[in-house]
């Protein structure tokens, strides 16, 4: 078989994955291997990874390793069973539907029946799952990808540090993609292996935490002594000082992380600066830190706190008249 007649059969068994034929599929097809590899040689096929291949003229984006890693997951014709589909979850998904602070990777990660065996790789993750028929799929260009909630608890076991964690889920959580309910019924009636940090990044999202600077203020002042709730939205004879980070019930001060996303170009830095103004036109006292001066010293942060709820209460000041606290979480002690 010549060059020229391996690559029209190449387009054509990839034509519904975006150019991407596995070994297999070529060898049904009675490819010869070694014509596969001269292909790769002369650049006009790529290789991705071991058995799999890129036959059409285009980079290897997410979609494309989303279509290999699909295909490689998936048990060898002949010995295919009736369990469902694969389905791409964890990291992989949660980039395919746009979250936010994604840990970088390019890793898919691949959900598949209990019965298939298929080996994982540096570049796929495949997991078995007995409850893989209760995954509720959507497609994105041409693979299956899990919802939501299932996206953030698998994406969560590969994350390596508990603030990758935070962020996945404290920000899904923010922009409506998962519910902190949804998530505990998932953690708890699924695999309890690597969840330890998924369960507390709920925990941080009841509170009211939305990023993982907030989670990481919230840690440290739960037992301080001062209850507080967690951007709370406050206002002051009806009219609106805006939402909190943390606010000290009974103070009057309130705590802002002035995050880069946030608070970082002029115009957000005018926002912020501009809503402590309003506060302390209100009759109440913000105190703002950045998340990397908060994680260099946090203990002067809360001594910044400590001595603004002095000051107020030795000049006689405690809340405003007219304030009312609408918490996102629970009062916290």
């Amino acid at each position: 078989m010549r060059m020229d007649d391996v690559q029209r059969t190449g387009q054509r068994l990839g034509r519904e994955t975006y150019g991407v034929v596995t070994s297999a599929e070529l060898a049904a097809a009675g490819v010869d291997p070694s014509v596969v590899s001269r292909l790769v040689s002369s650049g006009r096929w790529t290789r991705l990874w071991r058995g799999s291949y890129l036959t059409a003229d285009h980079p290897p984006g997410p979609a494309v390793l989303a279509q290999s890693a699909v295909k490689h997951a998936e048990q060898a014709p002949g010995r295919r069973g009736p369990a469902p589909l694969p389905v791409v979850s964890g990291l992989a998904g949660a980039r395919a539907l746009g979250m936010r602070w994604v840990p970088p990777g390019d890793r898919v990660q691949v959900l598949v029946g209990p019965h298939v065996q298929r080996p994982s790789n540096e570049h796929v993750l495949v997991r078995r799952t007995a409850d893989l028929a209760d995954v509720v799929p959507w497609q994105w260009h041409g693979v299956r990808v899990a919802d939501a909630s299932r996206i953030v608890i698998d994406g969560a076991r590969e994350c390596a540090s508990l603030r990758d964690v935070r962020g996945l889920l404290l920000g899904a959580v923010a922009d409506g993609h998962a519910e902190a309910a949804a998530l505990t019924r998932l953690l708890d009636h699924g695999a309890v292996g690597r969840t330890a940090w998924a369960r507390r990044a709920v925990q941080d999202a009841v509170r009211g935490a939305a990023s993982p600077p907030e989670a990481e203020l919230v840690d440290d002042l739960v037992g301080g002594g001062l209850p507080f709730y967690v951007n709370a939205t406050v206002t002051v004879r009806g009219q609106l000082v805006g939402i909190i980070d943390v606010y000290l019930v009974g103070t009057g001060v309130g705590g802002e992380m002035d995050s880069k996303e946030r608070h970082g170009d002029a115009e957000l830095l005018d926002d912020t600066l501009a809503r402590h103004g309003h506060a302390d036109a209100h009759g109440l006292s913000l105190m703002h830190v950045t998340p990397s001066r908060y994680r260099a010293d946090p203990a002067a942060f809360h001594a910044r706190l400590r001595a603004a709820v002095t000051a107020r209460r030795r000049r006689g000041h405690g809340e405003p008249e007219g304030l009312v606290v609408t918490p996102r979480g629970p009062l916290l002690p």
